[in-house]
């Protein structure tokens, strides 16, 4: 066993030593960084984000609550993966369907026959109550208004950008921003660079690595020209 874990220490060594080259290792040590409370789920938070995309109605939702609770509380007095328990999909389409006898609830295929038996009345409870309880869904903390079709069309601008950009910092694209934050970075594209970190849109390793250089293509500062094979290149002549 020791010999097969050798190999895995000189990797860390070697990747401890292209971090603290490239100024980075904090930034790592920050991204790596876990505490329980990243485990801990908000029902309602969560239950929001299932049902985003699954087209569900209020009454849907607050039984959708109800159910992402009593899986987060059956997780860990069981010390299992929530999904385990009970896959989202499967939260989802008994929050929308709604059974109301045991019965039905069997004839959903994801809830296993050990739930079903051990759990099944505690989850019509929870469907019980979501219909009686009017959960509201959660607004965000940060608030941000719907683009334009020709600021979705930026929103693409400046991920390819980024994309170029990583490839030049030798950095995972993901750590200096998402499609989530790059179309905050378009609706608040006249703020600071401070005012994006304090949004919560950049961290502040990522401002200070391409920060500027995205602010200066959304003023206009920087053009992005295609050349042969598709790469990009870059000019400091103002556009417009």
């Amino acid at each position: 066993a020791k010999e097969d874990v050798r190999p895995l220490v000189r990797l860390g060594n070697w990747i401890m030593e292209q971090l603290t080259e490239l100024n980075r290792l904090d930034w790592a040590f920050e991204e790596s960084h876990t505490s329980l409370e990243q485990f801990s789920v908000d029902p309602k938070e969560f239950a929001n984000r299932l049902a985003r995309s699954a087209r569900i109605d209020p009454v849907g939702y607050s039984c959708l609550v109800e159910l992402v609770g009593w899986r987060e509380a059956r997780a860990r007095s069981a010390d299992l993966p929530r999904t385990w328990v009970m896959h989202n999909e499967t939260l989802v389409s008994l929050a929308k369907t709604r059974p109301k006898q045991m019965e039905e609830l069997g004839h959903f295929r994801g809830v296993k026959p050990r739930e079903l038996k051990n759990q099944g009345e505690e989850i019509l409870k929870c469907l019980r109550r979501g219909e009686q309880a009017q959960h509201v869904p959660p607004k965000s903390e940060r608030h941000f208004s719907p683009l334009t079709a020709q600021e979705d069309v930026m929103v693409d601008f400046v991920r390819s950008y980024v994309a170029y950009l990583s490839e030049k910092h030798q950095i995972c694209g993901k750590y200096l921003l998402t499609v989530d934050t790059a179309r905050q970075i378009v609706g608040q594209r006249k703020a600071d660079l401070d005012r994006w970190v304090e949004l919560g849109i950049l961290s502040s390793w990522a401002k200070d690595l391409v920060g500027e250089e995205v602010k200066s293509l959304l003023e206009g500062k920087t053009a992005l020209v295609l050349r042969r094979h598709h790469h990009i290149r870059r000019t400091k002549e103002r556009v417009g």
